[in-house]
């Protein structure tokens, strides 16, 4: 279901059949020592396939870059974006699958914030690049962020997804375990002293972050655990794409 890996042909006879598509944003930044810093990607993408292939729906090329925080910026390997750019590529590019027939389009994310009580800087710049098309009509927007979904029940140690912590290590030890460096992972409580800036204004985190980067309890994860969240992760998305009315 990559669209990239057909011709435009192919792509205007799916988009007249199933005229919807799904945008998949990741990100490029550290997650601690034993993680790579396409970890947000790699689940990203991975999602979108699964949620593509379950739903017949075409998967657009990954978007590898989204908004780090200014406290991650130390970090070698992490590539940000700013809000406005981020923004302007969103609209664009779904103006544009608008232009090829699409009514439905669904941005899946695994790069934000499970806290529902600040906005993220990441996700606020995505719904201002949907919005002008919810605005005039051109297309229903939607955005799938998986870790709105409690995996408590799954998690040994951590009571949700940290970031580079047993959840996302359980993650990666399923889909990728062949980039991740397990004997460097090291267990760290998150800093409650973090606090966050929402779009427009920007995004920061006064305070000290976690030298290595990761917080929570890494050492905990196993890829049955990935394989389960992964699962969850799925089957919620699938079932909201199958929800959509039909255009």
């Amino acid at each position: 279901m990559l669209f990239e890996h057909l011709s435009w042909v192919q792509i205007a006879e799916h988009i007249g059949k199933h005229p919807r598509l799904i945008l998949p944003i990741g990100s490029t930044e550290q997650h601690g020592e034993h993680l790579p810093v396409a970890t947000d990607a790699i689940i990203t993408l991975a999602l979108a396939k699964q949620v593509g292939e379950r739903t017949n729906t075409l998967v657009a090329p990954l978007l590898p870059y989204g908004i780090n925080l200014e406290c991650d910026a130390h970090f070698p390997g992490g590539i940000s974006l700013n809000c406005s750019t981020l923004k302007e590529i969103v609209e664009i590019s779904a103006r544009t699958f608008v232009s090829w027939g699409a009514k439905d389009i669904i941005v899946i994310t695994a790069h934000g914030c499970a806290n529902g009580n600040y906005s993220f800087a990441h996700q606020e710049a995505i719904k201002a690049g949907l919005l002008p098309l919810e605005r005039d009509r051109s297309a229903r927007t939607h955005i799938i962020y998986p870790y709105w979904e409690s995996f408590a029940d799954i998690l040994e140690k951590d009571e949700c997804m940290e970031h580079a912590g047993e959840g996302e290590t359980s993650l990666l030890l399923y889909l990728a375990a062949d980039l991740v460096t397990m004997e460097r992972a090291v267990d760290r409580p998150e800093n409650e002293e973090f606090s966050f800036r929402a779009f427009p204004e920007g995004v920061g985190c006064p305070g000290d972050i976690p030298a290595g980067g990761s917080e929570g309890s890494p050492t905990s994860a196993t890829a049955e655990k990935g394989r389960l969240i992964f699962e969850r992760m799925v089957a919620s998305a699938e079932s909201y794409v199958r929800s959509l009315p039909l255009a």
